[in-house]
């Protein structure tokens, strides 16, 4: 639930990673929520890792909403890509005052027990430190601004895997 009203959205810009990211074919959570953001009048900037899902869902998302909607591809995990991303949202928006970050990868099925240490590395920096990083890159450019600015992170949990281990610690940054 955010912490504003659906009126304290209207007009504010989100980054929205992984909007147009596919987790079944059929329930795609982030296009889902870029559209609950557009109907609450928010200005949206949506990125994913796979330029043709971005052009995909920016096009539809167009189609419906009309010009509050931008996206480029951004690999979340890649330094530069992030750095990019909120430089182009700068740029065309003018401003950051929201991040609603999707970022999650699981390389390792299963319980604990069966997570190895590369394993368990590479789902640290992507769930943990790449959002750790792009709070840093969003926070000096929502501070520039007199609003309350918002972050929020978003996970799954299926059960006390490595993969639920790093969604906690996300969601707690």
């Amino acid at each position: 639930m955010w912490p504003l009203s659906p009126e304290e959205l209207k007009g504010k810009l989100t980054i929205l990673s992984l909007a147009c990211c596919t987790i079944h074919r059929i329930f795609r959570i982030g296009l889902a929520t870029a559209k609950e953001l557009l109907n609450l009048g928010c200005r949206v900037m949506i990125c994913s890792r796979k330029k043709e899902n971005v052009t995909e869902a920016t096009s539809e998302l167009k189609r419906i909403f009309g010009a509050n909607i931008e996206g480029i591809p951004c690999h979340v995990g890649d330094d530069s890509q992030r750095k990019n991303l909120v430089k182009q949202t700068v740029k065309h928006f003018g401003h950051v005052d929201t991040l609603c970050s999707f970022v999650g990868v699981n390389p390792a099925f299963g319980t604990m027990m069966e997570c190895s240490q590369s394993q368990l590395a590479k789902l640290f920096e992507l769930n943990v430190s790449a959002s750790y990083a792009m709070t840093q890159l969003v926070v000096p450019e929502m501070l520039k601004r007199k609003y309350q600015s918002n972050i929020l992170y978003m996970g799954s949990f299926s059960s006390l895997g490595s993969f639920d281990v790093s969604m906690l610690i996300q969601v707690n940054l």
